[in-house]
């Protein structure tokens, strides 16, 4: 597959890359769509070249799926990614925020894990979150990095509220979608 890597100084280079194959708890997407955001732009002014695939807000189609994967998931789905993937079992990750997860984290596009400017993306399957018809996936490529927090904030506040413990898995129904307004607004904060 194809890959873009900032090589530094305002350089970008696209590369060959193997294709990646989901193993247990993974998903392949292939990349429709890929946001730049500020650290993306850091990175590309940077006089250090990255050696990683850049971009992470990343929308795309499942490809492939290992075993294990969420049930609802299905080949062929309209995905976001939310493009961080902690231990999976410690009680930031458990709330939905991987990306404070004491254990480490991994940041795909962010410099320890490949980005969405490439062909495909391997992910954890659960950090995919269906992308609903109404939208299309070129106007929803920078939601993943603005709105996934925001999603993981509500989860959790919806928990708090119904008086389960915030690392409580809560399941929300996939056939309802959340608004980049309800992430993002004053009132859900």
């Amino acid at each position: 597959m194809r890959g873009v890597v900032f090589t530094g100084n305002r350089a970008a280079e696209i590369r060959e890359f193997p294709d990646p194959h989901a193993g247990p708890g993974e998903a392949v997407v292939t990349v429709r769509a890929s946001g730049l955001c500020g650290t993306d732009l850091h990175r590309y002014r940077a006089a250090e070249p990255t050696e990683m695939i850049t971009g992470h807000e990343p929308c795309g189609v499942i490809a492939e799926l290992g075993p294990g994967a969420p049930d609802g998931l299905a080949l062929g789905d309209r995905v976001m990614v939310h493009h961080y993937r902690g231990c999976g079992v410690c009680e930031m990750c458990a709330m939905g925020y991987e990306q404070l997860c004491p254990q480490g984290r991994v940041t795909y596009g962010g410099g320890t894990g490949h980005g969405a400017n490439a062909d495909y993306i391997l992910v954890p399957s659960r950090t995919l979150v269906h992308l609903p018809s109404r939208f299309s996936v070129r106007s929803r490529s920078p939601a993943p990095c603005s709105s996934a927090t925001g999603t993981c904030r509500i989860r959790m506040r919806r928990a708090v509220r119904i008086g389960l413990s915030p690392a409580t898995t809560v399941r929300r129904d996939p056939s309802r979608s959340v608004s980049r307004q309800e992430c993002c607004s004053p009132r859900h904060r």
